[in-house]
């Protein structure tokens, strides 16, 4: 992942950062969605946690949201 502080960005900087990515690249977005569709399908809340792992970093126990963590959540906004 690549980090960019706005503030220190010039003009061009910035119109590059909000350039949408070529096609090429779409195409490799396109196929990693494809594989992680498949993955979840053949092999569940397994893929999940894999995958979880890879892109998060972060290993889940529970998907399920359990209601003080929404409350938590909840009084954390604005």
């Amino acid at each position: 992942m690549r980090v960019l502080d706005w503030s220190t960005l010039d003009e061009s900087g910035r119109r590059a950062a909000l350039a949408r990515p070529g096609r090429g690249a779409r195409s490799g977005v396109e196929r990693l969605a494809r594989d992680v569709i498949a993955q979840v399908r053949q092999q569940g809340d397994a893929a999940l946690r894999l995958l979880t792992r890879r892109f998060d970093g972060v290993d889940l126990e529970e998907f399920a949201v359990a209601p003080a963590e929404f409350a938590s959540a909840r009084s954390a906004l604005s």
